[in-house]
């Protein structure tokens, strides 16, 4: 019974990649989105802008964090703060 589970999995697979590849490829955000993934160093004043401040959080926490409520990136550098960027926050101020 798995192993037929395991065969259609890998059936179907390569419809689902080619949809995503497709779906990538046919739109511009979505090129800008994922060449800011892959490097964010491409355009660090726009779209690698987030990616960049991210990272910078997470260096500055280093091994035991800069300590509670004391983080600086989230004083404006990181715009989403407290959605979509709250792994950086923690990292920084926790470690």
């Amino acid at each position: 019974m798995r192993r037929l589970a395991l065969v259609v999995l890998l059936a179907v697979a390569p419809l689902g990649v080619g949809g995503i590849v497709a779906a990538v490829m046919t739109s511009d955000y979505r090129m800008r989105r994922l060449t800011a993934f892959v490097d964010p160093y491409s355009d660090p004043e726009g779209t690698g802008y987030h990616m960049i401040q991210s990272l910078v959080a997470v260096a500055n926490g280093a091994g035991a964090g800069r300590g509670l409520g004391f983080g600086l990136q989230k004083f404006g550098y990181l715009p989403e703060d407290r959605t979509d960027l709250l792994f950086a926050v923690i990292c920084e101020e926790l470690g």
